[in-house]
């Protein structure tokens, strides 16, 4: 029997965290169950210049039978930019479609998903759209394309149209929440044809973040221990609402004297500095630290709990943050505002953690007492959350979900 031969696109680097958990992660796994993969990514030049890190993701690669291709991703000029990548990465696969007779590919996002639509038209191969958010309007509501401008309403026209396309000749779409997928299959009812999708949302590996007793070694290194530890971890930029969560953790202080914020992030720690000056809150109260991908299931399972708020707009019924699920494997309880994704649901529905309406001081009280009430009242909290994570964002359940998927392709 042949080995079915996929190539896999992402438009991310592997050079970063992203990918690693959310593309790497599962094609690990899948070269285990039979698949060999090409995999495609478009690096970023300033991490290209770590050799050492480079040597060593190839050599792990290579020894899991997975053969890494890349090119260079490029941001400027803006829009060109990303066309001549699409343009370069069509050019770029031809022989490696042609020499290694490729029966699937599998496209991350939408700018990988161009490169696979010509290909898969090209050489007939079966075309999985893996389609991470609503690129039209993540790009809009996001800030990077100026709302009013006459090109980007062209430039959201035509992404919009591709996008409709990709869902309409692909062979199986993949979507990260059920909210996105019941949007699009009665979109597509006019079009008289019943979409084939697959919910897989943001997965996470068990094995690295756990639910274990807390460590009081490194609560001693950063000078928390006893503490009621409230966590953040990320990025802060186009989605993430930092001053707001600092907001809730000053109703939280008034409510818990012995509450503390920890915040891990590899961003400008001077810029969430001056956030927290700016809600009068004391420094102390608050620690600020940088650590790697592979360090942070260490200081996850420190924490009581975790905040997560995002900016309510219309392109997150597709957004399944990836931190939602590493929380609750390391049995965190999660505050959340509404609208994003599928996280309403899960949290109300399980009772894993508190959603707040709206960004009041009113809705961050009644989010605190609840929270509060849930962790010192409930005693299977903790498992329960891992439970949960184990249910619906393992990556175990992950990797069965996206096997099925290439079986269902591979029979049709």
């Amino acid at each position: 029997m042949r080995v079915p031969k996929v190539l896999y696109i992402t438009y991310d680097g592997v050079l970063e965290p992203i990918a690693q958990s959310q593309a790497l992660s599962y094609i690990k796994e899948l070269r285990k169950r039979g698949l060999k993969f090409y995999l495609l990514s478009f690096e970023k030049r300033e991490n290209l210049s770590d050799s050492d890190y480079l040597s060593a993701i190839e050599r792990d690669l290579k020894e899991k039978g997975i053969t890494w291709l890349r090119l260079r991703y490029h941001s400027s000029p803006k829009l060109l930019s990303t066309f001549f990548d699409v343009m370069a990465g069509v050019l770029f696969c031809f022989p490696v479609v042609w020499k290694n007779k490729i029966r699937i590919v599998h496209a991350r996002s939408e700018v990988a998903a161009a490169i696979a639509f010509v290909i898969s038209h090209i050489f007939r191969t079966k075309f999985i759209y893996d389609r991470r958010g609503i690129m039209a309007y993540d790009y809009t509501e996001g800030g990077m394309w100026p709302k009013n401008s006459v090109i980007t309403k062209m430039i959201f026209t035509l992404v919009n149209t591709l996008d409709k396309r990709f869902l309409l000749f692909s062979d199986y779409t993949v979507v990260l929440t059920q909210k996105v997928a019941e949007r699009l299959k009665g979109d597509f009812l006019k079009f008289k044809k019943k979409l084939k999708i697959k919910v897989i949302p943001c997965c996470v590996d068990l094995s690295r973040f756990k639910y274990i007793e807390r460590d009081v070694t490194p609560l001693n290194e950063l000078s928390i221990s006893n503490k009621f530890i409230l966590l953040y971890i990320g990025s802060f930029g186009t989605w993430n609402m930092l001053r707001e969560m600092v907001d809730f953790f000053v109703e939280l202080k008034k409510n818990k004297q012995n509450a503390h914020l920890l915040i891990i992030t590899l961003s400008n720690h001077n810029f969430v500095e001056n956030i927290i000056k700016e809600a009068s809150l004391n420094i102390e109260d608050c620690t600020i630290i940088g650590k790697k991908f592979s360090d942070i299931p260490d200081y996850v399972a420190l924490a009581d709990a975790a905040v997560m708020f995002r900016t309510p707009v219309f392109s997150q019924i597709a957004s399944c943050p990836t931190k939602f699920g590493e929380y609750l494997a390391c049995g965190l309880p999660i505050v959340i505002n509404s609208k994003i994704g599928d996280t309403q649901e899960i949290i109300q529905r399980n009772k894993i953690g508190v959603v707040v309406n709206d960004f009041s001081v009113s809705a961050y009280n009644r989010a605190v007492k609840e929270l509060l009430l849930l962790i010192e009242g409930d005693g299977a909290l903790r498992r329960r959350c891992r439970d949960i994570a184990r249910q619906h964002f393992s990556l175990d359940y992950g990797v069965k979900s996206y096997l099925e998927v290439y079986q269902k392709v591979l029979n049709n």
